[in-house]
């Protein structure tokens, strides 16, 4: 049963409603009596809607129940806000109030308004703020106002109405509501990002449009002479992302280690503490240790009785970065090593049908051995007999068997083959991508994100640092995977954003080693307006 009570003010005084959360009340905790009954309270925000309860009770046994039920509040005299949801520097605009009678009788209501706003907004001269309203049973009306958005800031308005009838109780008819509007800057109308590699100097042209606003705007400029400072999102997204399976975990992991190497070397570019960074790495490395299977291979959630071929093979990616970067991770490499080799075809097969399958298969199973043992005679047989069979690989799938060809004597095959993949990139100004016609479909379910032309580009940019590192391709390649990061500041999904977070990584450490010091300059029709040092 649902008992709502509600508590009235016995004054003259209008009650100012400012309260307006859409969530009353949320007890995940709640525990019953003996006889399976619980009782709480709380109080209600100051909206006059229909508020929904819903109840789930949770049993022995795994045994569940679901209860709904609905409460109205509501009021003699209603007032509701009429605004937009904000406004910019220098708009003109319409705003005020509605005015709603639930009585069963005609109301005649003074209304005031008042704008708290330190100058940000005014009314046009000539309004009044006090009025005098008619309203017959069950009527709405309007009243609104002509505002002037004078500067960007937080305003609080605030409207009230009061009927010179009284209720039943003697009480006053009265509402009253208090509401923010926030006053924006305006947006700047034109934004230039330019990046690219400099020997002595470089200049770029802003041409600012003869019929600007001169009474507001400006040029902000901001420079850096590091990728990491564009970085910044994604790595939050990877560290604040809520779930904490295997994966998330592992995509977590890996651009921290890189993040926390190059922040020790780069302080005044990276503004993160290493310490903080530390205790986050080792506490999921030690969760990851836990999820190591009696087979050796790693689970994807605790609660599971099995393990998962590929995140073990990534899980070994991340063994390889501990012993670079000298952390504590304790797994059993042997067991892993074991698991990873049972989970590869007993036999190569030549079918026609079953060459991807197999081929794949064996591919990354041989890259996961890579980070924890080098190729031995076996594997690197293995390896050339997944070379002719190559072109039935995803991209993402070539391009590591390139990577582990190159440690073998089977070199020149490796760089021949890059070679070829990198004749068919897309060249554009100074960005080079892959197009969408080159790559495959045929990519097992469980796997289907490795699909991606961003993975793609992120392993041919550690490939290229690996084989070729002064290739002109590299620094077209990040322009071009940072140019494809979302309006959230991201990529495709957890595993996407990682895994080119970790190609940036490797870039830094190549060409960001020593980032010299450079002089910056504005200058306005020839003449220099400012000059700073960096």
């Amino acid at each position: 049963n649902l008992i709502a009570e509600t508590e009235s003010d016995a004054s003259h005084e209008t009650m100012i409603r400012q309260d307006f959360r859409k969530l009353a009340y949320y007890n995940s905790t709640l525990m019953t009596d003996n006889k399976g009954r619980a009782k709480f309270s709380f109080t209600l925000p100051d909206n006059c809607t229909t508020w929904r309860i819903m109840v789930v009770a949770v049993g022995e046994n795994n045994l569940f129940g679901y209860g709904e039920e609905s409460i109205v509040v509501k009021q003699p005299l209603t007032i509701r806000p009429v605004l937009p949801k904000f406004a910019r520097y220098g708009d003109r605009f319409n705003a005020g109030f509605s005015i709603t009678n639930g009585t069963e009788e005609s109301l005649i209501v003074n209304t005031t308004s008042n704008i708290l706003s330190d100058g940000a907004l005014e009314i046009f001269q000539g309004e009044s703020t006090q009025n005098l309203l008619k309203l017959r049973t069950g009527e709405t009306k309007i009243k609104l106002f002509s505002f002037e958005a004078k500067s960007e800031g937080s305003v609080q308005l605030t409207f009230m109405g009061t009927a010179k009838t009284k209720d039943e109780k003697g009480r006053s008819v009265s509402d009253g509501i208090s509401v923010p509007l926030t006053i924006r800057p305006i947006p700047p109308v034109e934004k230039l990002s330019c990046a690219g590699e400099m020997v002595d100097s470089v200049s770029y042209q802003i041409n600012v449009p003869q019929d600007i606003r001169k009474d507001l705007g400006g040029v902000e400029i901001e420079v850096s002479n590091s990728i990491l400072t564009t970085l910044k999102e994604p790595l939050d997204y990877l560290i604040e992302y809520p779930y904490g399976c295997l994966e998330q975990t592992l995509s977590r992991l890996k651009p921290l280690m890189h993040i926390r190497y190059l922040a020790n070397n780069k302080p005044e570019i990276i503004n993160v503490s290493s310490a903080a960074l530390k205790d986050t790495i080792e506490k999921n490395l030690k969760k990851i240790v836990l999820l190591q299977h009696e087979d050796g291979g790693f689970k994807y959630w605790g609660s599971d009785d099995f393990s998962d071929k590929y995140l073990s093979i990534d899980v070994a990616y991340l063994y390889k970065l501990c012993k670079q970067y000298g952390y504590s991770f304790p797994v059993d490499t042997e067991k892993l090593t074991e698991y990873i080799i049972s989970q590869m075809p007993i036999e190569f097969c030549y079918e026609e049908n079953m060459k991807f399958k197999y081929s794949e298969s064996s591919l990354f199973s041989l890259y996961g051995l890579s980070n924890l043992t080098k190729p031995d005679d076996c594997e690197i047989k293995h390896l050339l007999q997944i070379y002719n069979y190559k072109d039935s690989l995803c991209l993402l799938a070539r391009l590591k068997l390139l990577a582990l060809l190159n440690k073998t004597p089977h070199r020149k095959k490796a760089l021949s083959e890059l070679h070829e993949i990198c004749n068919k990139i897309k060249v554009k100004e100074n960005i080079v991508y892959f197009e969408e016609s080159e790559m495959w479909d045929s990519i097992p379910f469980e796997r289907a994100f490795y699909n991606s032309k961003n993975l793609a580009e992120a392993e041919l940019i550690k490939l290229l640092l690996e084989m070729e590192p002064d290739n002109a391709l590299i620094p077209k390649l990040v322009r071009y995977l940072i140019s494809e990061m979302n309006q959230e500041g991201r990529w495709g999904n957890t595993y996407e954003t990682s895994s080119i977070l970790d190609a940036i990584a490797f870039y830094c450490k190549k060409y960001e080693a020593d980032t010299s010091a450079y002089t910056l300059s504005l200058s306005a029709n020839g003449k220099k307006l400012f000059q700073l040092s960096l």
